[in-house]
């Protein structure tokens, strides 16, 4: 037991003495990643950063020596994770001098194919896939329940009410369709600490770097699919059909959902109209 909680301890942290992946996402909000100075601090254009935990057992679970990742447990992680809020809580006040605060926050996405019920959601099938569900499940429920910081905001997958100018920290792609609740929201990334406006998520689906002209939103999210994590992309024919419309008729990665119905109404299968539109 005692080697399992060395190698949580003994993973691999940034400059700040927290995962790495996460470090990098707080040291760029800080205007100090490596290489990439930034002054003023980023923080100063925000009044909130939020960390979604899942997101941060995720990197927690990744820096840690493979060698030992299948032998890991709630336990041995629940500690480290609370250590990092802590540290973040600290990093943010002192990198914003007092103006910027975090925020934690963790979702509950088990109604997504009853908001989506036309999308291909994914769930855990493999032995791996549900070993590493289970895994997080109690994790993030330990945090809650028994060790974590008072404040941690739940939401049913989808952020409600109104924040001011934020960064959020996620790898689910989902959480960003919550940017109407904010005043403006930006994607802070980890690993690359990249800070990207709305008009930059396309990147954020499947093959993204090759949709540079499709908007995010609920539709190119079901659509495209996220890389993985939510949403599988429907088939080859429909997305050949939607970036086809989308050359034809010019969009670009801030068209309105006003426009994209515009030219999905030239879809000429009606199945495939049908569709499509549903997914606005």
């Amino acid at each position: 037991m005692n080697a399992l909680f060395a190698a949580v301890d003994g993973r691999e942290k940034g400059a700040f003495p927290i995962s790495v992946a996460t470090s990098l996402a707080v040291e760029s909000a800080c205007g100090v990643y490596p290489d990439r100075p930034v002054t003023p601090a980023p923080l100063t254009n925000v009044k909130e950063v939020w960390f979604n935990v899942r997101t941060l057992l995720r990197n927690l679970l990744g820096s840690i020596n493979p060698d030992f990742r299948d032998q890991i447990f709630p336990p041995h992680l629940l500690p480290a994770l609370v250590e990092e809020m802590g540290i973040i809580e600290s990093a943010v006040l002192k990198g914003s001098n007092g103006n910027c605060r975090a925020v934690f926050y963790n979702a509950d996405y088990t109604s997504i194919a009853r908001k989506f019920p036309k999308a291909s959601v994914k769930i855990a099938r493999t032995a791996r896939q549900l070993q590493q569900h289970l895994l997080d499940e109690k994790t993030i429920r330990l945090l809650l329940e028994e060790s974590g910081p008072a404040d941690i905001r739940s939401f049913n997958f989808e952020i409600t009410g109104n924040h001011p100018e934020s960064f959020i920290v996620t790898h689910l792609p989902i959480d960003l369709l919550s940017k109407y609740s904010f005043k403006r929201l930006e994607l802070l990334e980890s690993h690359t600490g990249a800070i990207k406006a709305w008009p930059q998520w396309n990147s954020k689906l499947t093959n993204g770097r090759e949709l540079l002209n499709i908007p995010f939103n609920q539709f190119s999210l079901q659509v495209f699919g996220d890389n993985g994590n939510h949403f599988s992309p429907q088939s080859l024919q429909l997305r050949r059909e939607v970036t086809a419309l989308a050359e034809e008729d010019r969009w670009t990665s801030v068209s309105t959902e006003a426009r994209i119905r515009e030219s999905l109404s030239k879809v000429k299968d009606a199945t495939a109209r049908t569709l499509l539109l549903s997914m606005l």
